[in-house]
């Protein structure tokens, strides 16, 4: 997710593109995702396999965890007030029904 170093969080497939995040502890990560050709619903899941949002469905309690875009095309969030224990990689998939 985020941490005070570098963080790989890069995964490109052939619909889903996502960038690296580096994020300095008790500031703010943006985490975003870009589908091309969209059919599928986009998934965050935390470095623990858990959902995050599920399209913009919230899957988590964590209320550092915000909505800043969805459209057709990109799902991003925020997390605020990051700290040492949100370190590792998010997990970006598309869901087909």
């Amino acid at each position: 997710m985020a941490n005070t170093g570098s963080s790989s969080l890069n995964l490109v497939s052939q619909n889903l593109v996502t960038d690296d995040v580096s994020v300095v502890e008790g500031e703010m990560a943006t985490i975003s995702c870009r589908v091309k050709n969209r059919n599928s619903a986009i998934v965050l899941l935390n470095p623990n396999g858990d959902t995050i949002y599920f399209d913009v469905l919230k899957g988590t309690k964590d209320a550092r965890f915000e909505l800043v875009k969805y459209s057709s095309n990109e799902l991003t969030v925020s997390l605020s007030n990051v700290s040492l224990s949100d370190k590792g990689r998010c997990a970006r998939t598309l869901h087909s029904p």
